[in-house]
């Protein structure tokens, strides 16, 4: 995505892909995108304030697309004008950034809560302003110790760090665009709604609804952040056409012809019946 092309790789996850983090910083007013909420490669060297908002499961930040069958890339402007969604935007990218992979992120975090949820979604924005979701992922607070075989109660007021998987995904931010952060605690409906309690969760209704209030935590000793595996610039690119018109076989031969003439390696062979791989001379 980014470009618009289909591209075929030898290994997964891309084995010189460099693991980047990029931090989470504020002067504790990263609420809204008008806020002050960046992002960068560079560690907190002092301290920055918290930021601050309140979760109502009674009025839940509607999901604009994302993983859902219905979703896709939208504008998330609207969300991102709301109290209660943390913005994180980058400066402008100097050149282009190439990301595949999978997607990891780890904030600290604190709740008035004895259950709730932290969502996290990266996204592209454009020299328009418009702010294009790539992907998103999601941790519940009861099974943040262990699992969802035993859920657990927070401990309202507890710093806890809590590590997010992302959908992996591969994306081109364009030179020109900035790398966007948000952080909410629903997202309706592509997850269900977190009653912000500990109870039983097949047999909530409204009237257990009740407000969380949220910390997000990016200072020297609780530094959050997200991680991108960056493509470097030297990596070998192959791009096929359209993989799915005429099946496998296809494909298949439009790897191989596009291996063969880019990288002068030995024919490509199939391997196992799907996958593909390089054989040296």
């Amino acid at each position: 995505m980014g470009e618009n092309k289909w591209r075929s790789e030898q290994t997964w996850p891309i084995s010189d892909a460099k693991i980047t983090k990029y931090y989470l910083h504020s002067g504790g007013m990263a609420n809204t995108f008008l806020g002050n909420g960046s992002i960068s490669t560079i560690f907190q060297t002092k301290d920055e304030n918290p930021v601050h908002y309140e979760s109502d499961p009674s009025n839940p930040i509607n999901s604009i697309s994302g993983h859902s069958l219905l979703g896709g890339s939208a504008d998330q402007r609207i969300n991102e004008m709301r109290k209660d969604v943390l913005v994180y935007t980058s400066s402008e990218l100097k050149e282009d950034l190439e990301v595949i992979g999978y997607i990891n992120a780890m904030i600290y975090a604190s709740t008035s809560a004895k259950d709730t949820d932290f969502f996290i979604k990266l996204v592209d924005v454009p020299t328009d302003g418009i702010a294009y979701n790539v992907t998103q992922g999601g941790r519940r607070g009861r099974y943040l110790k262990k699992g969802r075989s035993s859920p657990e109660a927070l401990i309202p007021g507890n710093i806890e760090k809590r590590n997010i998987e992302l959908y992996a995904t591969g994306y081109v931010f364009k030179k020109g665009h900035k790398i966007r952060v948000e952080i909410s605690s629903t997202d309706f409906i592509n997850r269900e709604i977190n009653p912000n309690q500990f109870i039983d969760l097949s047999n909530v209704t409204k009237k257990d609804y009740i407000i969380a209030k949220q910390t997000i935590y990016h200072d020297s000793e609780h530094p959050s952040w997200i991680e991108l595996p960056v493509i470097p610039k030297e990596h070998k690119r192959v791009y096929i056409e359209w993989p799915f018109g005429n099946g496998e076989d296809s494909m298949n031969m439009q790897i191989e012809a596009k291996w063969n003439e880019e990288n002068k390696q030995s024919p490509i062979k199939e391997f196992d019946g799907k996958l593909l791989k390089a054989i040296d001379a």
